[in-house]
């Protein structure tokens, strides 16, 4: 009896460590989540030609639409791709959207050197510009 007192008695002591370092971890979380975060850099691509951090802020302070009809000069079939109906297989039911530029668009089913080319210059424009 006084054994298994003694190994009870021992796994509380270890379930308190634990307690205490827990408390201690969650505790300096808590601290760090209140920090604030610093934006070093961002590279935008954002439909009507939206390509910049400045023209982001200027597209939301003027409170501008980028919606537009679906571009012409992608090859899609217009004509076919429209349906009333959403639950039409294969179509849309939406006559504008926010496209992007079409490079951007392009790079789908490329070549992963070419994917990474794009991707290194997104990433260098977010250190390229001048932060104000």
């Amino acid at each position: 009896m006084a054994d298994q007192l003694q190994h009870a008695t021992e796994a509380l002591r270890k379930a308190l460590v634990q307690v205490e370092r827990l408390k201690s971890k969650n505790r300096a979380l808590l601290e760090r989540s209140g920090e604030p975060i610093a934006i070093v850099g961002m590279s935008c691509r954002f439909p009507n030609e939206v390509d910049s951090p400045d023209s982001l802020w200027d597209m939301v302070a003027d409170k501008r639409d980028v919606m537009s009809e679906f571009p012409t000069d992608r090859g899609w079939d217009l004509a076919g791709l429209f349906d009333d109906d959403p639950d039409a297989p294969h179509k849309c039911y939406a006559r504008a959207g926010g496209f992007v530029p079409y490079l951007t668009l392009n790079l789908i089913g490329r070549t992963p050197r070419l994917q990474a080319r794009w991707a290194y210059s997104r990433s260098d424009e977010t250190t390229s510009d001048e932060m104000t």
